[in-house]
């Protein structure tokens, strides 16, 4: 499919459309019809992370690119993680994905 200057933002766990609308401010043909993002549809929010932390995995600090993903109840974080669990606010963390890869090992 030929790329536009628009495209449909999808949710990062369904896959589904979110709803949002993104747009290349340079009017430049570079965005193909869906895109992932961060932000999950109302579905899976309430879903998932009502009571759950995404984890984000990348290859290092700077990358840009997600490898993988996955959802942690806030109930078991001290149990996986040797880290106060983050405060209802904080919905996604990011991290290495050796962390993921090791949680599915697991």
């Amino acid at each position: 499919m030929s790329k536009s200057y628009v495209s449909m933002a999808t949710c990062p766990i369904c896959q589904e459309p979110n709803g949002t609308i993104l747009m290349d401010k340079r009017i430049k043909n570079s965005m193909e019809q869906y895109t992932k993002t961060l932000d999950p549809c109302d579905k899976c929010e309430e879903k998932y992370l009502k009571d759950g932390i995404m984890l984000i995995g990348k290859e290092s600090e700077n990358s840009k690119e997600v490898k993988g993903i996955a959802v942690i109840k806030r109930k078991v974080w001290s149990k996986v993680f040797n880290l106060p669990t983050p405060n209802k606010k904080q919905k996604f963390i990011f991290c290495d994905i050796k962390i993921l890869e090791h949680l599915k090992a697991n």
